[in-house]
């Protein structure tokens, strides 16, 4: 992951006409028809007949949870209840299992989030 994150990091420098200190301008000049539903370095497409059923601050959990996961980090997605964080894990690991990133996950729920 880190060789593929240093080249994709490369291909932003190439692409600069002018320096840019934000690193937000410098991903979306790597990916300059983005619709926000790739990450922004990696480009891990996250399917769009799932991202169109998301709010935006859903959307911000899926790509939370995808940049920790290739940061090899863990974390808490921690929203009041009825919020979709259901939701937001099966988005990120179906994205992160499509691409290829990962092979499997294990999900632990109540039973009642399975019928």
């Amino acid at each position: 992951i880190e060789a593929e994150l240093e080249a994709k990091l490369g291909l932003i420098a190439e692409t600069e006409s002018a320096p840019l200190k934000d690193p937000v301008q410098k991903a979306e000049r790597l990916l300059p028809n983005d619709d926000g539903r790739t990450h922004p370095i990696l480009g891990i497409p996250i399917p769009q007949t799932q991202w169109d059923y998301l709010f935006e601050y859903q959307r911000e959990g899926v790509r939370w949870i995808i940049d920790l996961y290739l940061k090899g980090k863990g974390g808490i997605l921690a929203d009041e209840m009825g919020l979709g964080k259901t939701l937001q894990s099966i988005v990120a690991v179906v994205s992160l299992i499509e691409s290829g990133k990962a092979r499997n996950a294990l999900v632990l729920c109540p039973a009642t989030l399975v019928e």
